[in-house]
């Protein structure tokens, strides 16, 4: 039960990995700049749901890390194969989210909107929820 606990947990967290790593995708298609307020407003809606979906990863993983450390101490050591290989692709692949995150943090921009725009980036970073 506890390692079932543990999977759901991690493929709760892959799949809002996928989900903001698939919107930063296309906001980076359909955007190779920050020249007008529509694109300013595209990079915040994928603030928004990457903060949001950071938030929901950032309430799933302590339980996952809680079943890992019953399964660890309750059944011993070799709980970390398992372990390992369900992590393994989800540090690859939100090592590469990570990536066009920073790309979508630091496309051109126009003047008028660079002040706005880093204001957000940095929101993004730092802060828990987003304020814009």
């Amino acid at each position: 039960m506890t390692f079932f606990i543990f999977a759901i947990t991690t493929i709760i967290q892959a799949f809002t990995v996928a989900l903001g790593s698939r919107s930063i995708n296309r906001f980076l298609a359909k955007h190779k700049s920050i020249s007008s307020q529509r694109d300013l407003n595209a990079f915040k809606a994928i603030a928004r749901n990457n903060m949001k979906g950071a938030a929901i990863i950032l309430l799933v993983a302590p339980i996952g890390i809680l079943c890992m450390l019953h399964l660890i101490i309750s059944y011993g050591p070799i709980w970390l194969i398992p372990i390992f290989i369900v992590n393994i692709p989800m540090y690859i692949f939100s090592t590469k989210m990570k990536a066009i995150e920073n790309k979508s943090r630091t496309l051109a921009c126009e003047p008028h909107f660079q002040n706005e725009y880093a204001r957000i980036g940095q929101t993004w970073l730092k802060k828990p929820w987003p304020n814009f």
